[in-house]
């Protein structure tokens, strides 16, 4: 009784369930005939129901929680093996405890060891709500006997949102059977009443207790100043997509606190450009948990140095030494990204290059577009040739100028040659070689 009450102040001494949220535990239990067996002087059947019973009776005491009782191995003696023998025997109702411990004390364990086929039906066991949370706990004293997949079964009712990560309590199990169930969910060991005690009342407080988290971003100092960037929340086992946020600072200036499950492991990707991740963050339920990650950040603008001709172009950028694009973005608009060196190519005429572009934290990396000249390029037929810019002597190719009859073109500063020959004529002596010299706001026309 003393446990009872200490449980019971636990839960008020925290603050409990959101009001709004329902939290629905599903038990599954084990009535397979191996329940009978010896457990520190007594038949595992009767310790497991006096822990179950009593935390049946502690979860009553609290608001917004709904149970349910699933069995397996109950309904049909072994042998012969009956695999589709479970079934649902309390469904979820606002006063179900006294059901539930009623079924406990009038079931006599007798069959085989479904668990696969348990949690496949389980999914009808949670009717349709909005505003739930779906918790399982399986209490086994066995592994599965009917040579299904547990692990694949709860892994896909996870990502379809059926529950959330399942609890295993193994009763007296070998150790070197754990691995069988790590893959479903949470393994608890159990090997005594005390453990089972203990184990029940860190699930009691992880599936009711509400845990908080808050993300400091942090920058070169290692000051959690970094803000305004968007945090998605994964779960590690399954990939599904748990909570977003928006980063942000509280009235007295921290990260602010964020409320969250507690019985998922978190794989946390911050949208910085690139992006960062942060895996398998595992919560301290009941508690204020603090996650710190690396994300200084500066910001980079390339603007045009005269007019909007490049208003609606868009720039690639790469981190330098990596050939992988990070972003692309906008002319004349502001984006921020981590701090280190980038390689940027702006697709005007020709490609702009700049490389090793510093960005440094908290400062604003400012590059120009130098202004185009209009040039206009002219050949009386269709045909075929290409548009080359000279540097140091060399011809470095820019655009094609095939079947083309005119263009006109905003064409960065610079000394250009543009060759060309008529597609109806079939030698190549009749090739043409025309120079000239692009100047910022000066228009000119090359005629072939």
């Amino acid at each position: 009784m003393r446990k009872i009450i200490l449980i019971l102040f636990l839960f008020y001494k925290f603050s409990l369930i959101a009001q709004n949220t329902t939290t629905r535990i599903l038990f599954i239990f084990d009535e397979s005939r191996s329940m009978l067996g010896d457990w520190n002087g007594e038949r595992k059947i009767d310790v497991a129901n006096r822990v179950l019973s009593d935390m049946v009776d502690s979860l009553a005491q609290i608001p917004n929680v709904q149970m349910a009782l699933r069995m397996y191995g109950h309904q049909k003696n072994y042998p012969p093996r009956h695999c589709d023998d479970t079934k649902l025997e309390v469904p979820f109702s606002p006063n179900s405890a006294e059901k539930i411990k009623e079924k406990l004390r009038t079931t006599t364990p007798k069959g085989t060891t479904p668990i696969a086929f348990s949690l496949m039906q389980s999914e009808k066991d949670f009717p349709p709500c909005k505003n739930c949370k779906n918790i399982i706990i399986l209490i086994t004293d066995g592994i599965e006997e009917c040579g299904a997949d547990p692990c694949k079964v709860a892994l896909s009712l996870q990502r379809n949102s059926v529950f959330m990560q399942p609890y295993i309590i193994g009763l007296g199990l070998d150790l070197e059977l754990k691995n069988a169930f790590d893959c479903m969910g949470k393994y608890l060991d159990a090997g005594s009443e005390d453990d089972f005690r203990k184990i029940i009342k860190t699930i009691i407080s992880q599936t009711t207790l509400n845990t908080t988290i808050q993300v400091d971003l942090l920058d070169i100092y290692k000051k959690a100043t970094e803000t305004g960037v968007n945090m998605s929340f994964y779960d590690q086992q399954t990939g599904v997509m748990k909570y977003n946020f928006i980063h942000t600072f509280n009235e007295l200036g921290n990260s602010d606190t964020l409320e969250i499950d507690a019985l998922s492991n978190y794989r946390i990707v911050i949208h910085t450009i690139p992006q960062v991740v942060i895996e398998n963050v595992q919560l301290k339920p009941g508690r204020h948990n603090i996650v710190r990650k690396n994300a200084a950040q500066g910001s980079l603008i390339v603007k045009q140095a005269h007019g909007n001709k490049y208003r609606e172009l868009k720039f690639r950028i790469e981190k330098s030494g990596e050939c992988k694009v990070v972003n692309y973005q906008n002319v004349d608009m502001k984006e921020k990204y981590l701090v280190g060196n980038y390689d940027i190519e702006v697709p005007t005429i020709p490609i702009l290059k700049f490389k090793n572009i510093k960005i440094e934290q908290s400062k604003l990396n400012t590059l120009k577009i130098p202004e185009p000249g209009q040039t206009a390029i002219q050949m009386p037929a269709d045909g075929y040739g290409s548009l080359y810019q000279i540097i140091d002597g060399e011809a470095i190719w820019v655009i094609n100028l095939n079947n083309r009859l005119d263009l006109n073109l905003p064409i960065l500063p610079g000394k250009y040659m543009a060759v060309w020959r008529s597609g109806k004529l079939k030698k190549s002596s009749y090739t043409k070689i025309k120079k000239f010299e692009v100047k910022s706001g000066y228009s000119s026309i090359v005629t072939f």
